[in-house]
């Protein structure tokens, strides 16, 4: 007989899976959702502070140029609704948060700025005589003074937003260094052809020509030396009493009774400027010989604006260094305009002529915090000079 097992008769307990409730879903999903509101929110609120910074940086842009081509045109006119007119003009040219910046003449405003022991300046507002300028950029001119938002603007409780900022520019105290080069080729003629004399040296033996002053009136010599004639007597009507150092430079070089010298302070800082003229006449009177060693005239120049015996030191600090062709010989004056920079010396460049490395130049200026200049012909470098002689007082202090 089979013996039945005793759990054969017992009943049978189906234990039951408990399925998902319908509420977790809802839950999930409204969290979801709220999360999803939320990260909109985050993205939307940085959109905006972007906007507003980009806001920003386009509201400096523009009161800065303002303030600066006033600042310019005072100088050169001494009439206040001039210099009005103009940083008004230019404060239209610039777009900020994507429209055109409409300013009054309310929001220009003359003073004097005098320079601190800290070295910063103290810009008074109506007293004479008039030698800045403040620009005040906002958005009064537009629909409730304000600017709209970009993103979820009334979901996030505000729909648009304001700005102001100011901006002085002052014509101060310069002392400019010109670092020329003095090198064989500026004894060339102003053809752009390398080895190519003027007047009755053309078509010479170039070894001939090379140990002979350059010509009085059509060499590259003479183009520079009446550029800066014309750069000097704009400073010497200015109210703003620049000085002005001579550095020239070419390499060590020696011929027979012939020589030249790697670079020369030809003249320290001084509020004479025929000084300086006697002394580009005094170089242009012998060979222009050697190599272009920019590297050393720069130096020079540096050394000229640093030193304390000559140089003031709440006033502005700048070099043109000026070459027409390639660097032969030297360190690298990038290297050079970049330590400049950190002693407040800002360096320009100018290029002139077709064989001058404008790359290089430019990567000097830059380094420099300055401004790059090329002259093809003589007229540009004239012009160029003119610019320098009027922009370079010019300087942003707040």
């Amino acid at each position: 007989m089979i013996k039945q097992s005793p759990l054969a008769d017992a009943p049978v307990r189906h234990v039951a899976r408990r399925e998902p409730h319908a509420d977790r879903a809802g839950t999930i999903m409204v969290l979801s959702a709220v999360m999803m509101v939320m990260m909109c929110c985050i993205a939307a609120l940085c959109i905006n502070v972007a906007y507003m910074e980009l806001t920003r940086s386009e509201m400096r842009l523009a009161t800065d140029a303002a303030s600066k081509a006033a600042s310019i045109t005072l100088g050169q006119t001494g009439d206040q609704d001039l210099a009005q007119a103009e940083g008004l003009r230019i404060s239209s040219l610039h777009l900020v948060a994507g429209q055109q910046l409409t300013l009054d003449s309310a929001a220009m405003r003359f003073g004097h700025a005098s320079p601190r022991d800290s070295g910063s300046y103290n810009f008074q507002e109506g007293v004479t005589p008039f030698n800045a300028v403040q620009v005040n950029g906002s958005f009064e001119n537009r629909t409730g003074g304000t600017t709209p938002l970009l993103a979820m603007s009334g979901f996030l409780g505000q729909s648009s937003f304001g700005m102001e900022l100011s901006s002085i520019a002052a014509r101060i105290d310069n002392d400019i260094c010109l670092v020329i080069d003095r090198s064989g080729s500026m004894a060339w003629d102003l053809t752009n052809d390398p080895y190519s004399y003027p007047g009755d040296l053309h078509g010479k033996s170039i070894i001939q020509n090379y140990f002979v002053p350059p010509h009085a009136t059509d060499s590259r010599w003479a183009a520079i030396q009446a550029s800066i004639s014309q750069f000097l007597s704009i400073l010497e009507s200015s109210t703003y009493q620049p000085r002005v150092a001579l550095v020239s430079y070419s390499s060590n070089f020696a011929f027979g009774d012939f020589q030249s010298s790697v670079s020369s302070l030809d003249q320290a800082l001084t509020p004479n400027f025929d000084l300086i003229r006697s002394q580009l006449s005094l170089i242009g009177s012998k060979p222009t010989i050697g190599n272009t060693n920019i590297a050393a005239g720069l130096r020079d120049g540096i050394n000229s604006l640093s030193s304390t015996s000559h140089s003031r030191p709440n006033a502005s600090h700048n070099i043109v260094l000026m070459t027409d062709g390639i660097m032969t010989q030297g360190d690298d004056p990038v290297v050079l305009a970049a330590q400049a920079l950190t002693q407040n010396i800002k360096v320009h460049t100018v290029t002139f002529s077709a064989q001058a490395d404008q790359a290089l130049m430019a990567e000097v200026a830059l380094a420099g915090g300055g401004k790059h200049y090329h002259a093809p012909n003589a007229e540009t470098l004239s012009e160029i000079f003119i610019e320098l002689a009027e922009t370079l007082p010019a300087m942003l202090i707040q």
